[in-house]
């Protein structure tokens, strides 16, 4: 009964290592939304994905305003391993209801609905166009992105939706948001892999130990769920 147990615990903290080991590690970058929008004009976005894992997902976006929410897109995707997919996203045209301050929120999600990414855009103004204050006041006009450098001393002192593209024009993969620096996308894959494959080396040595002492026990074991399985 004891060694039941203990192989019943062994295989299922090795498939938690496993699991926890290959989480997701997906990064969404957005790019091609201006700061400034009148009522009737159209918004559009396109989201590069940069994942470490291969499957289906979908991929969503939500409107969210002062006093007016909409998701206005969804789609299906598939996603390798190590490879970039940008995502044109559908235009949403403005109107009066929308006036206000405004962001966009994207979505990545399983097929089975679980989270994987998400990220969102900056601070969006969608005011009439005889409302519109002029570039002093309000510091941010549509042509802000066309003016601001894609390489400075650092990735980080350019706009963000353009330090992905900084990095490349410097020889990386992508810009972390976390350790914020540029970064190769291929160095924490490989760590993972690394480290998932050695913890499977520890366990096969830990279940090839128990095998080797209690070999006979194991086989009875064995021949006992056989005899099960017949009746």
């Amino acid at each position: 009964m004891k060694l039941k147990l203990l192989i019943i615990t062994i295989l299922l903290l090795s498939s938690i290592i496993v699991v926890s080991a290959s989480k997701p590690n997906i990064v969404m970058t957005v790019k091609g939304v201006d700061k400034i929008y009148n009522p009737g004009d159209d918004i559009s976005a396109s989201v590069a994905i940069l994942p470490n894992i291969t499957m289906q997902a979908i991929l969503s976006a939500e409107l969210k305003c002062e006093e007016y929410d909409v998701k206005y897109f969804m789609q299906p995707i598939k996603l390798r391993d190590g490879k970039r997919l940008t995502v044109d996203i559908t235009p949403i045209k403005t109107f009066e209801k929308m006036e206000g301050t405004c962001i966009i929120d994207f979505y990545l999600k399983s097929m089975l609905d679980g989270a994987l990414a998400r990220t969102w855009t900056d601070a969006i103004k969608i005011i009439k166009e005889d409302e519109e204050k002029n570039e002093t006041e309000l510091n941010i006009t549509k042509d802000d992105k066309e003016k601001e450098p894609l390489i400075g001393g650092s990735c980080g002192t350019v706009s963000p939706d353009y330090r992905d593209e900084c990095c490349e024009n410097k020889g990386f993969d992508y810009w972390d948001l976390d350790e914020l620096e540029c970064k190769n996308f291929e160095e924490e894959p490989k760590s993972k892999k690394w480290v998932v494959f050695l913890f499977i080396l520890i366990i096969a040595g830990v279940l090839f130990y128990f095998y080797r002492k209690y070999e006979p026990k194991i086989k009875r074991i064995i021949r006992e769920i056989r005899m099960w399985g017949f009746r």
